[in-house]
């Protein structure tokens, strides 16, 4: 339920040797994100970076270039991590529990795009500007992510955003529009 940076640090070497094929860390975020993969299986072999961009949100995950066009499987993803001050949550303002569950997020998106065609990942890409498919489509992925195992993880980061006297009540609105709340969340844990 509870991660804690301290206990998982001695695990790194282990958590690396088992998950870092084709993967290329950001390395503020490293352990965050090996714990994160170990429970993805399905993309040990999925070419992921991690590197650190400036974005309108805390993370993003998309392929690399025209790395969409690639056939399943051969595909090169990026998550860009956003730990700028201008960002509205950063990474760096959360539980260490939580970074997991966002990063979680962010690898279940890649879940769903090695899943489908080039063509499906760019009509996705286009149909994001649409807001009930945004909606339809994060929720699914918040799912996908506690699917795979990380409740708490997605649990701890919405209360975050949603309770945090850091958050703007405009970021508040748009969580709450487009990905699941603490409330949904913790409901499915029952």
């Amino acid at each position: 339920r509870l991660f804690s940076d301290q206990i998982m640090s001695q695990q790194i070497d282990t958590l690396r040797s088992q998950f870092n094929y084709n993967k290329f860390f950001y390395e503020k975020y490293e352990l965050q994100t090996l714990i994160a993969l170990s429970y993805f299986p399905e993309l040990e072999h999925t070419t992921i970076s991690f590197k650190r961009r400036e974005l309108r949100t805390t993370m993003a995950a998309r392929p690399k270039g025209i790395e969409v066009f690639r056939q399943k499987g051969k595909r090169h993803y990026i998550i860009y991590i956003n730990d700028f001050p201008s960002v509205k949550v950063s990474p760096d303002s959360v539980s260490f529990n939580a970074q997991v569950g966002i990063i979680g997020h962010e690898l279940a998106h890649i879940v769903e795009y090695e899943k489908i065609s080039s063509l499906k990942i760019l009509y996705v890409g286009l149909s994001y500007f649409n807001k009930k498919f945004r909606a339809k489509f994060e929720r699914a992925t918040d799912l996908r992510t506690i699917n795979h195992g990380l409740l708490w993880q997605c649990y701890d980061f919405a209360l975050y955003v949603h309770n945090s006297k850091n958050t703007t009540t405009e970021y508040i609105s748009y969580k709450k529009r487009f990905y699941m709340s603490p409330k949904e969340i913790k409901g499915l844990s029952d």
